[in-house]
């Protein structure tokens, strides 16, 4: 019996020295490929990526509401939160007549709204602006204003990459946006993920933005409406 016991100690002990040297081991890798990868700006090596307003969509089982009526800002504000809060589950509802709409960033010829949407709860709630703006070419700069602020996520299933970025110099969107599809492939290179979809989360000074790798002249700006 004390020989069994002494047996399953010795097996106790092997088993914590390998676990303690696969820790040690791991965390040497780890810290020789961060310093290997210092200076690659595209490396997606940086602190995790928190969980944003669209990841909290994303999960949300939505029901969805159309609006055919051509509703102004006010108008279809007030009717989307009707709808929320006299619902139990989250809600979409998608403005489908934008003729009464007014977008101060849609009065720029190079820029077209073309879809409004109020989605979420009466605990969270967003309005979604989806803008197209015209960019004759992707500026190929190695360097765009962007500044990887998360690591990458990537969905297996769905073979998406999702990441953030800070716009450092510039505010307008149409300052940076022709230079999202050039540094976005530039990314998935670096991290060899050509074939993959990317959903980037670009926060400037005072907005944020959803952009979609499939949709290189759009973007989703997100909204935190007034809702009282």
């Amino acid at each position: 019996m004390l020989r069994d016991n002494r047996i399953s100690i010795n097996k106790i002990i092997i088993l914590s020295s390998f676990f303690v040297l696969f820790i040690f081991i791991f965390f040497q890798y780890k810290k020789a490929i961060n310093i290997r990868n210092l200076n690659n700006q595209y490396l997606i090596a940086t602190p995790m990526r928190d969980e944003t307003a669209w990841d909290k969509i994303e999960k949300m089982y939505l029901e969805e509401t159309i609006i055919q009526e051509p509703l102004t800002n006010e108008e279809f504000l007030q009717k989307a939160k009707n709808i929320i809060y006299s619902q139990s589950e989250p809600q979409k509802i998608i403005l489908n007549n934008l003729s009464n709409y007014k977008d101060e960033d849609s009065t720029d010829e190079d820029i077209t709204l073309i879809e409004v949407m109020m989605v979420g709860s009466p605990t969270f709630t967003r309005l979604l602006l989806s803008r197209a703006y015209k960019v004759d070419e992707p500026l190929k700069k190695d360097e765009g204003p962007f500044l990887i602020t998360s690591t990458g996520e990537l969905g297996l299933d769905s073979n998406t990459l999702k990441y953030s970025v800070e716009v450092t110099s510039k505010t307008d969107p149409t300052q940076w946006i022709p230079y999202l599809p050039t540094f976005n492939c530039e990314i998935q290179a670096a991290n060899d993920l050509e074939h993959t979809k990317s959903v980037v989360f670009v926060s400037s000074k005072t907005n944020h933005f959803i952009y979609d790798s499939e949709k290189k002249h759009q973007l989703i700006e997100m909204i935190v409406p007034e809702m009282e």
